[in-house]
């Protein structure tokens, strides 16, 4: 199976910002909340967002300032079969149009070492991943998902591309494709 890395096209398409303006020490609101893996459901209220369309219109994944994956109104009626129990849609307030933040639950422990190129920091933490490699048999039932690696980047399936290119869904690249052992 192919995977790819979520990676929204900021070269040309738009992107959100908050529209209030945070200081280094007060954070952004949301930053952290979505790098646990657990429902937000019950806790979560709707951040504002404003489109900045200097490098194009915003599309259907714009990239936001900080935080999870943010989604069309439309992608999501597209993907919202595909995911199922991966991620759940909270929605935020954009003027320029409906959307919907991306809460991923799918955390798949599924990084081969062997097989990736990982680069270390001196005292033993992870410092960065050239090459992915994925275990088989892991991950093939999520559509999307994070591996606790790295936590801030989400991993989707060649079938998720082909669902978002049938739909002529617009926002999203596909160049960072992550290697699958298995294929």
């Amino acid at each position: 199976m192919r995977y790819y890395h979520y990676w929204p096209d900021v070269e040309h398409f738009g992107y959100l910002r908050f529209v209030e303006k945070f200081t280094h020490e007060e954070g952004f609101p949301i930053s952290g909340q979505f790098h646990q893996g657990v429902s937000l459901l019950n806790t979560w209220q709707p951040v504002s967002l404003k489109a900045d369309t200097r490098h194009g219109k915003l599309g259907d994944f714009p990239k936001a300032q900080v935080g999870p994956p943010v989604v069309s109104q439309r992608a999501w009626s597209v993907l919202r079969p595909l995911l199922g129990e991966d991620v759940e849609a909270l929605p935020v307030v954009v003027p320029q149009g409906e959307y919907l933040a991306l809460n991923i639950l799918s955390i798949i422990d599924c990084l081969d070492y062997e097989c990736s190129e990982v680069t270390w920091f001196p005292h033993g933490s992870l410092h960065d991943i050239t090459k992915y490699c994925l275990k088989p048999g892991l991950a093939e039932r999520h559509s999307m998902f994070k591996i606790p690696e790295e936590m801030t980047y989400a991993i989707v399936t060649e079938e998720f591309r082909q669902a978002i290119n049938e739909a002529g869904l617009e926002g999203l690249s596909f160049h960072n494709m992550i290697y699958d052992p298995g294929e």
